[in-house]
């Protein structure tokens, strides 16, 4: 039923982040072998170019305020996922100015944990991933404007809930990721149509899983926060064929792993609460500052890659404010000044990145009289 699916393997983990390294190092070296003068580290200043209001007009109040919407772009404008406070799962195309294009369809009702990623490099449209009746994980590809492009497809039905689920792009497909209530960790990849490349299977133990696709190491990373067995955030790595390559552990609180100008980093807070990116060395990822408490009050709610720069979300629950940060790979630790783009937050956020590199932050906001609206920050980036 699954051609081709592979016996795991396991090597060191600072092995295949050393030879990502390596890799990397040789893709950056000059052709003619002449020393290049280190570039001087510039800091990127986030500015907010205008705010948003998404779908105007729809009734926000009866969106679930514990999740956050999911929005992502495409070549006929944008594709939105947002779940109500009955669990209903809905899509919605958004023109360029984020206004509904069309009625919004329902992917599932109700629905649990659920993810959207864009499709491929050279491919547009979209994939979502959700968990329906607590133990099914489904998978539905969609074209830029959000039609069915398969019927729904069922990945698993698993044998206990399951709690929380991701997803990314590979170069030939969807790498797709679950876990259960026991703290059980499954994976497996797809095609373009949804079809499993190989038989999902449990691979660790850990909770709340992060899907990243590498491509200068032809690798995927899932990253799980402590869960089931597992007392210690965790990365396992992928090889192309689905074969487990290694497993490391992972700094906590850290998101990423990002690839930018070939070299693998991690995102951090620096003491300061700025974010930072701590590069990855032979020894696998190591945390910024070992043994530190995690600044009171801040925390690190998503990532994006913005054409070359580290986009980052931050959350500040003391202020209730929602800020974004941009990082270059060679800035110093702690130098990104984080601009707020909103403020009063109370509900979680997200990030969508524009095919121009233009960065938009998303979440549900209070509006002129109290009104509950979905709003969008553009952020650009600029030295």
């Amino acid at each position: 039923m699954y051609p081709g699916t592979p016996a795991m393997r396991t090597t060191s983990g600072a092995a295949l982040l050393a030879l990502s390294l390596a890799n990397a190092s040789a893709v950056a070296q000059p052709r003619d072998g002449a020393r290049r003068a280190p570039a001087e580290p510039v800091s990127l200043a986030a500015t907010v170019v205008r705010h948003l209001v998404v779908a105007p007009g729809d009734p926000v109040d009866a969106l679930d305020p514990a999740v956050a919407p999911v929005m992502v772009f495409t070549a006929d404008g944008a594709l939105l996922v947002t779940r109500d406070r009955a669990g209903g799962l809905s899509m919605a195309h958004l023109d360029a100015a984020l206004h509904r294009a069309d009625a919004p369809r329902t992917l599932c009702a109700p629905a649990e944990a659920y993810a959207m990623v864009h499709s491929p490099p050279g491919h547009d449209g979209a994939a979502v991933l959700y968990v329906e009746r607590d133990r099914e994980v489904v998978l539905a590809t969609v074209d830029p404007a959000g039609a069915a492009r398969n019927v729904p497809r069922m990945l698993l039905r698993a044998d206990e809930p399951v709690t929380a689920v991701a997803l990314c792009p590979t170069d030939g497909g969807w790498a797709t990721a679950w876990t259960t209530a026991t703290g059980a960790a499954w994976v497996t990849w797809v095609d373009l149509l949804g079809v499993p490349r190989v038989a999902p299977r449990r691979v660790a133990d850990g909770a709340s899983p992060r899907l990243t696709w590498l491509p200068a190491s032809q690798s995927t990373a899932l990253v799980l926060a402590p869960g089931g067995a597992s007392t210690e955030a965790l990365a396992v790595l992928f090889g192309t064929d689905g074969t487990v390559v290694s497993r490391t552990r992972w700094p906590a609180g850290a998101l990423g792993p990002v690839e930018i100008a070939a070299a693998m980093s991690t995102v951090q807070l620096a003491a300061s609460g700025a974010p930072s990116l701590v590069r990855v060395g032979s020894a696998g990822p190591l945390a910024l500052e070992p043994g530190a408490p995690p600044r009171e009050g801040m925390s690190l709610a998503a990532v994006a890659d913005a054409g070359g720069v580290v986009a980052v979300l931050l959350t500040d629950l003391r202020g209730q404010r929602q800020a974004v940060a941009c990082i270059t790979p060679d800035a110093p630790a702690g130098a990104a000044v984080a601009v707020t783009v909103r403020a009063g937050a109370t509900t979680p956020g997200s990030l969508a990145v524009r095919g121009d590199g233009a960065v938009f932050a998303l979440a549900r906001e209070t509006g002129a009289h109290g009104a509950q609206r979905l709003g969008a920050a553009q952020v650009t980036c600029r030295r």
